[in-house]
């Protein structure tokens, strides 16, 4: 869910970073340029623009579980979660994990 946002009404969001930076070419003398890197001698910056957010409507299930899971001997959790054009339709425990 890194690249999307359910609302609390449940409306499923798109969340686009695309364009929001731009790559700057390293020069001799920058702390992070490398003579071993002929063509990785590049940084992120942020170029000012902002990302965007879209409502997405689609009518599917998903499977949810969490990024990170610590907990080394329990099951990993995951969900099942219905979308109906978007929106949050039912959420069901995945009871096969383990």
């Amino acid at each position: 869910m890194c690249e999307y946002w359910i609302d609390p009404m449940g409306q499923l969001f798109e969340i686009d970073y695309t364009g929001t930076q731009d790559f700057i070419e390293l020069q001799e003398g920058d702390p992070d340029y490398s003579h071993d890197r002929q063509f990785l001698n590049i940084r992120w910056v942020c170029n000012g623009k902002r990302g965007k957010v879209r409502p997405l409507n689609i009518c599917k299930m998903v499977e949810m579980y969490p990024a990170k899971w610590d907990c080394k001997y329990a099951p990993y959790p995951s969900i099942f979660v219905s979308f109906w054009n978007g929106k949050v339709r039912m959420v069901e425990p995945n009871n096969e994990r383990v």
